[in-house]
């Protein structure tokens, strides 16, 4: 079974955490935001407030990922939680 970025999204919203959709990198290692200083390649939120825009809408989620097929999955980390990048 193939899944979808929308699909995972929509999964971890699921499961109780708010996602964010993020830039992309590009093939050749730079940003889809095009910034050529951009040192976050990938890493940072697409939408205007950032993580405080994090939801578990499905609506809004869907809405996003149509939007940007490609974006990676941004989660806000809990308090009291650990994230390994």
């Amino acid at each position: 079974m193939t899944f979808t970025l929308s699909d995972c999204a929509l999964s971890y919203a699921e499961h109780g955490f708010p996602v964010i959709p993020l830039h992309s990198p590009l093939e050749d290692g730079s940003c889809d935001c095009h910034n050529v200083q951009c040192l976050s390649q990938g890493k940072h939120p697409r939408t205007t407030h950032g993580l405080t825009d994090a939801s578990s809408d499905t609506q809004r989620i869907r809405d996003w990922w149509t939007r940007w097929p490609a974006a990676n999955i941004g989660l806000p980390i809990p308090a009291g939680w650990v994230a390994v990048d």
